[in-house]
């Protein structure tokens, strides 16, 4: 065989190979499925704690502490989470877990016995009429302004503690709060740690760690309504949006969205998406705010997403990771707890 076509494929062969070899590496990091394993102990004693709820937040995934305060969560996907450890007596703790680069990690983790409780509402406070309306506003801000916060009730309000003036509506609680949303068909327990609604800029801002455990019924009927209200509420949304960026290219344009910054539309995702191949994270990277329409399915709406830093970290499956660097307005911002959806919840492509 001539040389120099010996050569060319030669050097074909590699750069097939090559080719074969990171596309089976992309796949391999997408089905790899990773274990958490770790124990919880009392920060003052060193003793392990029996019955704590440990869970990934924004997912179904969790356990709860055996008698030697161990825990395990199997078949996690790979990605960055909030753990979030959860029990009577003891202030909640929340770290930041990576589970992107190994397969198998052990954390420990000190809970703190807490030295006050934040003073609860009494039962007398059933009576309390303007108890009552501040938590009905708190119902109204925090489920969002959407088609199925009518559907969602929380369970044992009591232990939530309101402060109103003329420029601010807070809330705070010692307890997680328990929430029933029925149209989706999902129970959440919540660690809220800060809620807030500015009455002159009329924006509202928390942040909350929650877990999902899915509702189910015997009832067709009931689950397929369940599965369609999941799927209204996650056409047009923001995990939709950053879900198809994370695919790259057009593909935001397939799913029915247009995007427009200041100085023009955005051609392909990757104009305003980074990417780090190697440890497969996403950052939606522009200065000032975006403009996003979706139109599809027979909806329409409008939104803007500011971004304060130029940049923001999102995962793959389209969650946010640091809700303090970004500011969400327009249809978007109506979404709220009720609309919200546990991670890696595979029964969809809705925009087909």
């Amino acid at each position: 065989m001539n040389p120099l076509i010996k050569m060319f494929f030669n050097s074909f062969d590699i750069k097939f190979l090559l080719i074969c070899f990171l596309i089976s590496c992309s796949m391999l990091a997408q089905s790899v499925k990773f274990t958490l394993e770790g124990k919880v102990i009392d920060s003052q004693t060193g003793e392990p704690i029996l019955l704590v709820n440990v869970y990934l937040a924004q997912t179904t995934l969790g356990s709860a502490t055996d008698a030697n305060g161990n825990f395990k969560i199997p078949d996690v996907p790979g990605s960055l989470y909030s753990l979030v450890a959860s029990a009577i007596g003891y202030e909640p703790q929340i770290v930041s877990i990576d589970l992107r680069k190994s397969i198998n990690k052990f954390i420990t983790i000190k809970l703190t016995p807490k030295t006050y409780e934040l003073e609860e509402v009494d039962i007398r406070a059933r009576e309390d009429v303007n108890w009552k309306k501040q938590l009905e506003l708190f119902k109204k801000l925090f489920f969002g302004d959407n088609d199925f916060a009518i559907y969602c009730e929380i369970k044992d309000p009591y232990h939530i503690n309101f402060n109103e003036n003329n420029t601010l509506f807070t809330a705070n609680t010692s307890r997680p709060i328990l929430i029933r949303n029925n149209a989706l068909g999902y129970e959440i327990e919540c660690i809220l740690r800060f809620f807030q609604h500015n009455k002159l800029k009329r924006n509202t801002t928390f942040s909350i760690f929650p877990k999902f455990r899915e509702i189910i019924s015997a009832d067709k009927d009931s689950m397929d309504f369940f599965i369609e209200n999941r799927q209204k509420a996650y056409i047009g949304s923001t995990t939709h949006l950053l879900s198809s960026l994370a695919e790259g290219r057009f593909r935001y344009r397939d799913e029915g969205f247009i995007l427009k910054l200041d100085s023009g539309p955005v051609g392909k995702s990757e104009e305003i998406v980074k990417k780090d191949s190697v440890n497969n994270i996403f950052y939606l990277n522009f200065k000032g705010c975006i403009t996003v329409q979706y139109w599809n399915s027979g909806l329409r709406t409008s939104s803007k997403i500011c971004l304060k830093y130029g940049s923001t970290e999102f995962s793959a499956d389209g969650y946010l990771m640091f809700p303090g660097e970004f500011e969400i307005s327009g249809a978007m911002a109506k979404e709220g707890v009720a609309t919200q959806l546990p991670r890696f919840l595979e029964i969809w492509n809705y925009s087909n």
